[in-house]
């Protein structure tokens, strides 16, 4: 009797921990720049444009939920050592999150730019479909143009995510600071 007591509060633990996770992450919509799947990160400093926040934990996606169009250029300033955690040289990329979007790598609620750049650099990216590519590496926005135009209406938030050879949105550590300046 014991044992189903105890299983009963762990299922019932999981399921309202999942139930959290999702409504906290909803909650954090509202708050502008939000670290999201990141671990040990403080919150990120904002002034105009520019994003900076030191590299304490591991970044993986920063979106800005006040934003509702994508972001087109970036420039990334860091000092001390940033690590990518999948190996290989670290990368940011833009990012667009659509409305809907679970986290569980539904095809089509989140969009990268094909072009990154590394933790001291800089790129600029144009809408086209081409320049675009949903959470499977393979669909790019001119394979499903409709998809990514549908994406263009339905945005939560845009902002960049962090990566290296595994992919992006896998995550840097440092101990380093980085200074983001989008638009």
């Amino acid at each position: 009797m014991i044992y189903l007591g105890l299983a009963c509060a762990i299922i019932f633990a999981i399921v309202f921990l999942a139930r959290y996770k999702k409504r906290a992450i909803k909650s954090a919509f509202a708050k502008g720049w939000t670290w999201v799947e990141s671990s040990r990160m403080s919150q990120p400093e904002v002034a105009g444009n520019t994003v900076s926040f030191n590299l304490t934990g591991q970044a993986q996606y920063l979106p800005n939920f006040d934003r509702k169009k994508p972001y087109t250029r970036l420039n990334v300033q860091s000092s001390g050592v940033v690590h990518s955690v999948t190996g290989g040289e670290p990368t940011v990329n833009l990012f667009i999150l659509c409305k809907g979007e679970d986290w569980q790598g539904a095809e089509f609620k989140r969009w990268w730019s094909k072009q990154s750049c590394g933790p001291n650099g800089s790129l600029a990216i144009s809408l086209d479909p081409a320049d675009w590519r949903s959470v499977s590496a393979a669909v790019t926005g001119d394979k499903y143009p409709d998809k990514f135009a549908a994406a263009l209406k339905n945005i939560e938030g845009a902002g960049v995510t962090f990566g290296g050879a595994g992919g992006r949105g896998k995550g840097w550590t440092g101990p380093a600071t980085v200074i983001l300046t989008v638009s």
